[in-house]
């Protein structure tokens, strides 16, 4: 690092400002221009022309001054005719009115190419080495993409700082917090506008005062607000009341939706199962949804079956992005005869001693067992009881 640093402090009067261009004497009295990337040396024809941001590849062209605008031309001022006490009231200086705090100017951040890797405050991106970028010290380093700073939409007064409250805090995570003067935010109790904001960057984890991490790196914050007016906060406080109106009535929906759930599953009750075996496509009759719906996690879904005699079946089943859980009810005979056919379908699956074993590890409480109880029985073996050691 020491010998990087020596060299780039006896490089550095040959780069003017740019990291790619390279400035040497050429022996007249003026200087020859070479831009350098990516193992692309590129001789330069810039004259005397001020210096140009140069994308990587673009052909340059000497920039000429402007010509100087002429000067313009100024009258003295006429004496005044006047007598003494007209010359006296023009002479008086006018009272003005107070004039308002002028809108504060949008904070200037420098444009520049990255010297080393680090992060943007804006997206909490990798700025690599060599990367344009825009820095100040207030507002740290952004990729240029993301332009200047916004200028607060109203200047604040010595009476908003008086009336405001400060509140501290620590925001993990790369990405700057989004909060800016003017904001207006929900408290604990009404509704405040940030009247001053402060974040400072902390790149490693210096919250935990030497004890294991219990913070990452992120922004130390400190921000003013004082109480907002009632004009203020009508229209954040109509998008609340929104936003609570659309969730009650969601509420409601997700409501009568289990009601109505629950009711469809009053048949069911009492009829003997079929969990997670496979057997739906077995079994024949006219199939009808009765009732669905999703509470947010899992979506539910009811089939009636109307069996060729007339007797009725059911298929429930309940599916998440990660789990899915099936079902049949339905007379038992039915539920045999189906098992039957999936047993004689695949016979390489299912033998004795599997069966003897599984039935004896899990017994009638998950899925499958009804298939090996069923398996069992065929071969007149007796179904053993459940270990009680054994897992579940």
């Amino acid at each position: 690092m020491i010998l990087q640093a020596l060299w780039k402090a006896s490089r550095g009067s040959e780069r003017p400002g740019h990291k790619y261009i390279v400035r040497k004497p050429d022996g007249k009295g003026g200087w020859t221009y070479e831009y350098v990337r990516g193992g692309v040396q590129q001789k330069l024809n810039l004259g005397d022309a001020k210096q140009v941001e140069l994308p990587f590849g673009a052909a340059v062209k000497p920039v000429a001054a402007a010509p100087a605008a002429p000067a313009a031309k100024v009258e003295e001022p006429k004496k005044s005719e006047a007598g003494p006490l007209a010359a006296a009231v023009a002479a008086a200086k006018p009272v003005a009115a107070p004039a308002k705090p002028a809108a504060p100017e949008a904070p200037k951040m420098r444009e520049m190419y990255a010297k080393f890797p680090s992060r943007c405050a804006v997206c909490g991106g990798r700025v690599n080495e060599g990367d344009k970028i825009l820095w100040s010290k207030e507002h740290g380093t952004r990729h240029a993409k993301h332009g200047q700073p916004e200028a607060p939409k109203e200047a604040v007064t010595e009476e908003d700082l008086a009336r405001a409250k400060q509140y501290a805090g620590f925001f993990e995570g790369r990405g700057r917090p989004a909060s800016s003067v003017g904001q207006i935010k929900k408290l604990k109790e009404g509704w405040g506008k940030v009247v001053k904001f402060e974040a400072h960057y902390i790149p490693d984890d210096a919250m935990s005062m030497g004890y294991p991490t219990y913070a990452d790196s992120g922004w130390a914050i400190d921000e003013w607000i004082r109480p907002a007016t009632a004009e203020e906060a009508a229209p954040h406080q109509a998008a609340e009341d929104k936003v609570k109106a659309e969730r009650e009535e969601k509420a409601r929906k997700l409501q009568e939706a289990k009601e109505a759930w629950e009711k469809a599953n009053e048949p069911l009750k009492g009829l003997p199962a079929a969990h997670g075996e496979g057997i739906l496509p077995h079994i024949q009759g006219e199939k009808r949804q009765v009732a669905a719906y999703t509470d947010g996690v899992m979506s539910h879904s009811l089939t009636e079956i109307t069996l060729p005699d007339g007797r009725k079946a059911y298929h429930s089943s309940s599916h998440s992005y990660d789990s899915d859980y099936d079902s049949v009810h339905g007379p038992q005979d039915v539920l045999d005869k189906a098992r039957d056919e999936v047993l004689d379908k695949h016979p390489q699956y299912y033998d004795t001693d599997k069966a003897l074993d599984f039935m004896r590890k899990y017994g009638d409480k998950v899925q499958g067992s009804g298939l090996h109880r069923r398996l069992l029985e065929r071969a007149g073996v007796a179904v053993p009881e459940k270990d009680p050691k054994a897992w579940g």
